[in-house]
């Protein structure tokens, strides 16, 4: 699931990453997203396998970060 408000940079997109998640693999997450430009902040809600993050990034380049973080 990826959804996206479309409000440029303080736009919010959620990602579905599979859950529950440890803390481990949040911390993981949260390195990779975080290092990616535009993204304001971040949040994974990791007892439902949600990743939320703020910021003027595309859905895809996201979750091409996840991707690269083992997800």
């Amino acid at each position: 699931m990826t959804t996206d408000d479309g409000r440029g940079a303080g736009g919010v997109t959620t990602l579905s990453i599979g859950g529950p998640i440890c803390r481990r693999c949040v911390r993981r997450i949260s390195a990779r997203v975080g290092d990616v430009p535009g993204v304001v902040a971040l949040e994974v809600r990791a007892g439902r396998g949600l990743l939320v993050v703020r910021g003027s990034v595309d859905a895809a380049v996201i979750a091409a970060a996840v991707r690269r973080g083992g997800y």
